[in-house]
C-alpha cells in the first residue's frame, strides 16, 4: 500500500524526463553500489512493498549507520531532486549527498523536514527538491555529488522501507503566492514559486481598489526556486486596512497611522563592514546571499590543524581523532571565499602540537580499556573519559597523535600563502585546551602561559606580515572573560585583577615596549544559552533575535532567559 503526501513545502510537484532509477524491484539499479556500513539490508524485502507485486529494501541501521549508495554513472548535481517512497514509524534519519572525489557534503536533511507523517504500515511519496532542500530552502551547492547516504541518528536503532528511489531530471513547481508584505510608501514585496501569473494579484486599500503600476522581480541567490518581485502601487499606503489577494493567498493588514522621527546627520558612529560574519560558509552563493564579510576558518579542530598535512584533530569534540581536514586545504579556502565576496578569518594553531596524520588518536580501548564511550565508526577509538566522567589516566604521549608546532613553523606558512587573510585569530579558546584537547596540553592554562603564547604569535606574525590583523585572545564564554583553567586562585596571583582588563594592560604594555600595534581586535567569544538546535519557526525567530541578548535583558516569560548576559 502507498500513501502519497504533499511534498516538499507542500507545493504540488510533478517528475518527467529521463530519471534515472536507484532501485526498483530485487536490487539497486545499474551503475549503482552499496557502500552502506552498520546496517542490516535485505534489497528484495517483500514484506512491505509500494505496488501489488515486486520487492522493497528493508534496513536497519544502528546508531549512526547508514544505508548509502554510489553512482558510477556520472554526477548527480544536474538533476532536479530524488523522489523515494518510505515506510517505518517517523524514522529517525537524515538524508545528504556527498563526493567520493573530495569529501565534502551536502547540508543534512531531516526526514521530519520532509514528512511527519511517515508510518509503518504504508509508503509515503517524498520528493526532494535540489534547489530547494528542505529545511533550509536553499539550492544543493555546486559539487561532484555521486553518493547518497540515508543515516540514522544516535538513539536507537532505526528500522524502515524505501522503495521506487529515483533521480528525477525534472520537477514542475505548482505556482504559488507564498507571502505578501506592504514596504515603504507604495511597495508590496510578494514571495513566489512556479510560474505565478501576477497580474491576478489584487490590492485593496480600506476598501478601494489600488492599481499596480509596476514590478521588478529577482531570483534570490541562495534560494533558486523561489522569485522575490516588489509591486509598485499607483499611490501612496494610508492608514486603515490593506489586503491582497491572489488565487492561492489572502492576507490583511492594518496599518497604523505614519510616525515621524528627526535624524541628525552630523552625529554619527560608523559600524565595522566585518560584523557580519560566519564560520565556515558552505557556498559562495551562501556567502553572497546573505551578505557574509567575514569568513571565519575557526573552530576547536582548526587548534590542531596541520597545514603541511591538511591534518587535523578535534580533540574531545570527535574521540580525539586525526583526519583530514575538512575544508582541507586554509589557502584554497580564503581563495574561494575572497572570489565570493568575502574577507577571511584565519585561525593559527598556537599550542605545540598540531595533527601528524589522518589516522592516529590517543585513546585506544585496547591500551586503556573500556571508556565513557568510543567513536561508532572505529570501537578502538575512546572518549579520553571514564565511565564516571574523570580523566583516562596516564596522559598519552603527545606524539601517539601529533608533531611538533613553532611560531617560525606558524610564520613559514603564513609567508607562503597565496591568498592572505583578512583578519588573523591567535588558535581558538586557547585557554580551554586541557579541556578540548586534553591530550595535547593536559595542563590547566593561567593568564601567563595565555599571554605569552598570545605575545609570541602576535609579535611574530606582524613582523612576518605587517599588514595582517590579529584578534585576540579568542576567549571562550562568559568564565573565562574573568578568570583562567587554574581559577581564582590565578586572579590573586595577578593583582585580583579579572583577566580581559589583564590582558588589556599587558597587551597595551608589551606595544609600548615593541613600538608597534599587537592587538587589533578584541575577541571574546559568546554563547547564547537558550536551545535554538531545533528548526520550526518558533526556534527560527530565536535565533534572529538572540544578538538583542547582548544589549537587551531577557526577562519575557515566554522565553528563556540567557542566564549570562543577565549578569551584566
Amino acid at each position: 500500500m502507498r500513501r502519497v503526501s504533499l511534498l516538499v513545502l507542500l507545493v504540488g510537484l510533478a517528475v518527467r524526463g529521463q530519471d534515472v532509477p536507484v532501485y526498483t524491484d530485487a536490487a539497486l539499479a545499474a551503475q549503482w553500489e552499496n557502500w552502506s556500513w552498520g546496517s542490516t539490508i535485505d534489497f528484495a524485502a517483500t514484506d512491505l512493498r509500494a505496488g501489488a507485486a515486486g520487492s522493497s529494501i528493508s534496513v536497519s541501521s544502528g546508531a549512526y549507520s547508514a544505508l548509502s549508495v554510489k553512482y558510477d554513472g556520472g554526477l548527480l548535481g544536474g538533476y532536479a531532486g530524488m523522489k523515494f517512497d518510505i515506510a517505518g514509524s517517523n524514522p529517525d534519519l537524515t538524508i545528504s549527498l556527498s563526493s567520493t572525489a573530495d569529501g565534502t557534503t551536502s547540508p543534512s536533511i531531516p526526514l521530519s523536514a520532509l514528512s511527519t507523517a511517515v508510518n509503518a504500515t504504508a509508503f509515503t511519496t517524498l520528493l526532494i527538491n535540489f534547489k530547494d532542500l528542505p529545511g533550509t530552502g536553499t539550492a544543493l551547492p555546486n559539487g561532484t555529488w555521486d553518493r547518497i547516504t540515508f543515516q540514522s541518528g544516535g538513539e536507537t536503532t532505526t528500522a524502515y522501507h524505501l522503495d521506487n528511489v529515483v533521480i528525477v531530471q525534472q520537477i514542475v513547481v505548482t505556482p504559488e503566492i507564498l507571502s505578501a508584505e506592504p514596504l515603504a510608501e507604495n511597495i508590496i514585496a510578494v514571495t513566489s514559486q512556479g510560474a505565478v501569473d501576477f497580474t491576478k494579484i489584487a490590492v485593496q486599500l480600506n476598501g478601494k481598489s489600488v492599481r499596480v503600476s509596476n514590478s521588478t522581480s529577482y531570483v534570490p541567490v541562495g534560494s533558486p526556486s523561489k522569485l522575490i518581485t516588489y509591486l509598485t502601487l499607483a499611490s501612496n499606503f494610508a492608514p486603515g486596512a490593506l489586503v491582497i489577494t491572489s488565487p492561492t493567498l489572502s492576507i490583511n493588514y492594518t496599518l497604523p497611522a505614519a510616525q515621524s522621527m528627526s535624524i541628525d546627520k552630523t552625529k554619527s558612529t560608523p559600524i565595522s563592514p566585518l560584523i557580519y560574519g560566519v564560520n565556515f560558509p558552505v557556498s559562495a552563493s551562501y556567502i553572497q546571499d546573505l551578505g557574509v564579510t567575514i569568513s571565519r576558518w575557526g573552530g576547536n579542530a582548526v587548534t590542531a590543524y596541520n597545514p603541511a598535512g591538511q591534518f587535523t584533530n578535534a580533540g574531545n569534540d570527535w574521540y580525539f581523532e586525526n583526519r583530514v581536514a575538512s575544508p582541507p586545504d586554509a589557502d584554497a579556502w580564503m581563495g574561494w571565499v575572497g572570489g565570493a565576496g568575502s574577507g577571511s578569518l584565519l585561525t593559527v594553531p598556537a599550542l605545540d602540537w598540531v595533527a601528524k596524520d589522518a589516522t592516529s588518536y590517543s585513546y585506544p580501548v585496547s591500551v586503556y580499556g573500556n571508556q565513557s564511550s568510543h567513536d561508532p565508526y572505529n570501537t578502538n577509538a575512546g572518549s579520553g573519559l571514564y565511565a564516571n566522567g574523570s580523566y583516562v589516566t596516564p596522559t598519552p604521549s603527545q606524539t601517539n597523535a601529533y608533531t611538533p608546532w613553532s611560531v617560525s613553523q606558524a610564520v613559514t606558512w603564513l609567508q607562503g600563502l597565496t591568498h592572505k587573510p583578512t583578519l588573523i585569530s591567535i588558535d581558538n579558546e586557547i585557554e580551554i585546551t586541557s579541556n578540548t584537547h586534553q591530550d595535547m596540553h593536559p595542563n590547566p592554562m593561567g593568564y601567563d602561559e595565555e599571554l605569552a603564547r598570545m605575545l609570541n604569535y602576535s609579535l611574530a606574525i606582524k613582523t612576518a606580515l605587517p599588514n595582517t590583523q590579529i584578534a585576540m585572545p579568542s576567549t571562550c564564554a562568559w568564565w573565562y572573560y574573568w578568570t583562567s583553567s587554574i581559577g581564582y586562585t590565578d586572579n590573586a596571583a595577578h593583582n585580583n585583577t579579572d583577566f580581559i582588563p589583564w590582558f588589556l594592560q599587558q597587551m597595551a604594555a608589551a606595544e609600548k615596549t615593541h613600538g608597534k600595534r599587537l592587538l587589533d581586535y578584541l575577541d571574546l567569544h559568546y554563547y547564547f544559552a537558550p536551545d535554538v538546535s531545533a528548526n520550526d519557526a518558533a526556534a527560527k525567530a530565536l535565533r534572529l533575535r538572540m544578538s538583542r541578548s547582548l544589549w537587551v535583558r531577557i526577562q519575557c516569560a515566554l522565553e528563556p532567559a540567557d542566564w549570562s548576559l543577565n549578569q551584566l
